[in-house]
């Protein structure tokens, strides 16, 4: 992915991370300027607060793929709510414009057992795309 691609993207913060000088821990925002090189990205909150953070403390939600996959791999340990959930995520990434997106991410906060199966640090979605773009 390139800077044009990343800028506009919705991110959140790290819940648990432990130097936020931002004091962002949890919130959602978008990224309005990236540099992968000096892996260095600005992040715009909903008060128009900027903070700059690596790719490792932000996170973006796995692929509808991957949670379709998840959800046929997984049918008959999922509970019938995580799953129901898992879908709805899927499907506003899917269909959904900025704001769906970011109903999206505020099903996962609001929902803690969710983010071991939907999140993935931006750090990790970004490597899993260079391998995907070198493979082929």
């Amino acid at each position: 992915m390139n800077p044009d691609e990343l800028t506009g993207m919705t991110v959140m913060v790290h819940p648990l991370l432990c130097d936020d000088p931002a004091g962002r821990m949890g919130q959602i925002g978008v990224i309005i300027e990236a540099d992968r090189g000096k892996d260095d990205y600005l992040i715009r909150f909903d008060d128009m607060v900027l903070a700059h953070y690596s790719a490792g403390a932000l996170q973006v939600l796995q692929p509808p793929e991957k949670l379709y996959e998840l959800m046929e791999n997984r049918a008959t340990t999922l509970s019938p709510g995580i799953w129901k959930d898992l879908h709805s995520i899927a499907l506003l990434q899917r269909y959904g414009s900025a704001i769906q997106l970011r109903t999206a991410f505020e099903l996962v906060q609001q929902h803690e057992h969710l983010q071991p199966l939907v999140i993935l640090s931006l750090e990790d979605a970004l490597g899993e795309y260079r391998s995907r773009r070198v493979g082929r």
